[in-house]
């Protein structure tokens, strides 16, 4: 990930944009919840300012865009890490 990353708040904007509903799940968890795709994104809480940790980046690009929520030319700007439902491990798709 390059220095386009972006905010937990930045985040959380964005899912709310695009019809998320949130809810926290035990102390240190949320659930964002978008019911007409049948998607579900967790992400670990943390404060608005912190930057999104690449995991929880990659995890909910790839959620997005698998669901059509998304295109890849609208997460570009956010997140640079490029990410396929194919990745490759050590030359060989799994």
């Amino acid at each position: 990930m390059t220095a386009e990353r972006i905010t937990y708040r930045q985040l959380d904007d964005l899912l709310s944009r695009l019809g998320f509903s949130r809810q926290r799940v035990e102390p240190k968890w949320l659930r964002y919840e978008h019911p007409a795709s049948d998607t579900v994104i967790i992400l670990v809480e943390k404060k608005p300012s912190e930057p999104v940790r690449v995991t929880d980046a990659v995890s909910a690009r790839r959620h997005l865009l698998e669901k059509g929520l998304i295109g890849p030319q609208e997460f570009k700007p956010l997140f640079a890490h490029d990410t396929t439902p194919q990745q490759t491990v050590a030359g060989k798709k799994r």
